[in-house]
């Protein structure tokens, strides 16, 4: 009797991971074609724990859900769960349809962080051989890229997992369902990110090839490729993908180049639409009163020489100045472009610490009165605060990281600022070796990958530099807000914040993987019939 319970015990211990994916009609469907395999696709942004045994039902077919000119996608995984394959390989075995660009990237280097070995990098793969290892997870990404002239429906994509002989050891079958809704070239949320020189030099790669990839992620780094005076800047400064560029400025107020500064605003005045995308950024966080001060001259002196270009100055801190007066009062006399860190929008973040008064108006009401007087309004993140407020963390729910996009539609936000892409810190300048860059968050704390989202490229035989699932989810983040603002032509702004409010009520509330995507199909799908209608 014994002997047959710890069978039976075996048995349903095996249960979770070689269980069916259940079918429309009731039946069941096996996920993988080998018993010894098990595999799934899910949702784009996770975050997958390799060395974490797959649980639940693992479903094998994903639908994509994407507008025309946008770019979505999905993973897919295999777990062996009692031998090592070598020389396994995937690929897509089904045709290709006109107007969609499909792409695949591999997963298989991972990150140790607290005894969990965690996917980040996406390497571009083009069918060369891998291994998948015992009890390890395997992952890939598969994306579609649509444009203007892609025709709504569906399309049926299939991709395998092939043993050495070729045999499909799993067979993944891909809906791409287009909607009717066409996302504009031209973007209206902003986006500003740091592009080191330094971490280009030990990658490897060319500053312009690092900005054009960044570009694609719906990145504008904070220096276009060429000087602003030259000709060759005209074709960025006219890109309807460049939402942001920076005027440079010295160190020193007393070493600024006034004549330049001017002859660089002569020429933006020559087209409103670049002169609307440049800023100053001349001091970066201040947190003293003499920091503002600086800052103040900073001001002065900038908008005496271009009164049309405005400065930006992201902070943290909101520290008192004065009786029942604090940085943010301080700076509203000479700020237009405003950034403070997102966790601010949270009374407890911006007063609390700071303030021995409490305001008569919360920090959302001020900056959204800022806004209503003509102010453009930005945001960022950095190395703190940690969960439950969003990161770009790579062990950071990855649900998590594209829902703080949705709270910055919510505050009218209107940009995303991140310091850097590609700083690698002072531990190592190779991140495929160690994401540890040195930096910690609150308490002291260790955090993994701040400070870039894209890999140099060199060593894993590519060019340039290679993307991080946080960035895919900040490119997928801003066509979400690019997507409610043309929602709330046709459903209103009321609703659309009724929607996300659902998907993340809080700056540390969020929803399921499966509530996001849910809401986000659903709000497509809504768009797609109301323009319709109209």
């Amino acid at each position: 009797m014994k002997k047959f319970l710890i069978i039976i015990l075996a048995i349903c211990m095996t249960l979770p991971l070689f269980a069916c994916e259940k079918n429309g009609d009731g039946g069941e469907k096996e996920p993988s074609l080998t018993p010894e395999v098990a595999a799934w696709a899910f949702h784009s942004y996770n975050k997958t724990v390799v060395n974490k045994r797959p649980q639940g039902y693992l479903k094998t077919s994903y639908t994509v859900y994407l507008a025309k000119g946008e770019t979505e996608g999905c993973q897919v995984a295999v777990y062996v769960s009692n031998m090592e394959l070598e020389d396994v390989t995937f690929c897509q075995t089904s045709e290709n349809y006109e107007n969609i660009e499909p792409s695949i990237y591999e997963m298989s280097r991972t990150h140790k962080i607290s005894a969990k070995q965690y996917t980040d990098a996406l390497v571009p793969y083009n069918g060369e051989k891998l291994t998948a290892k015992k009890r390890v997870t395997l992952p890939f990404m598969v994306e579609f890229k649509t444009n203007e002239n892609t025709e709504s429906g569906e399309y049926e994509y299939t991709y395998e997992l092939r043993d050495k002989k070729g045999k499909a050891l799993a067979v993944f079958n891909i809906t791409v369902h287009v909607w009717d809704i066409t996302l504009p070239k031209e973007k209206t949320f902003a986006t500003a990110a740091g592009l080191t020189h330094e971490g280009i030099y030990y990658g490897g790669g060319a500053y312009v090839g690092w900005y054009n990839i960044l570009l694609e992620h719906n990145i504008c780094a904070y220096d276009i490729p060429f000087s602003i005076l030259s000709d060759a800047a005209d074709a960025y400064l006219s890109d309807p993908r460049v939402t942001s560029f920076r005027i440079p400025t010295p160190e020193s107020i007393l070493s600024l180049n006034e004549n330049n500064i001017i002859a660089v605003y002569e020429k933006l005045k020559t087209h409103p639409e670049w002169l609307e995308k440049a800023y100053f950024y001349p001091l970066d966080e201040p947190r003293t009163k003499d920091h503002l001060a600086k800052l103040k001259a900073w001001e002065q002196k900038l908008t005496e020489l271009c009164p049309e270009i405005e400065i930006c100055a992201p902070y943290y801190t909101n520290i008192q100045v004065g009786d029942n007066r604090d940085q943010t009062d301080e700076m509203a006399e000479y700020t237009d472009l405003w950034c403070p860190k997102l966790c601010l929008w949270d009374d407890s973040r911006s007063y609390a610490p700071f303030l021995n008064y409490k305001p008569d108006k919360s920090f959302a009401e001020r900056m959204a009165e800022a806004k209503v007087s003509g102010d453009r309004l930005w945001t960022y993140v950095c190395n703190s605060p940690d969960d439950p407020y969003a990161q770009l963390f790579i062990d950071t729910e990855g649900v998590n990281q594209r829902l703080m996009f949705w709270q910055m539609y919510q505050r009218d936000i209107e940009g995303f600022l991140y310091w850097s892409v590609n700083s690698y810190g002072r531990i190592t300048k190779n991140p495929w070796e160690n994401v540890n860059t040195g930096i910690s968050g609150e308490n002291g704390v260790t955090i993994y990958g701040c400070g870039f989202l894209f890999y140099p490229a060199k060593y894993v035989g590519q060019t340039n530099c290679v993307p991080s699932i946080r960035a895919k989810i900040i490119r997928d983040g801003v066509d979400d807000i690019e997507l409610f603002y043309l929602a709330e032509k046709y459903l209103g702004k009321d609703w659309v914040l009724e929607k996300t409010k659902k998907g993340t009520p809080s700056l540390t509330e969020y929803t399921t993987d499966d509530g996001f995507a849910a809401l986000r199909i659903e709000i497509g799908n809504a768009l797609e019939v109301a323009m319709k209608n109209q």
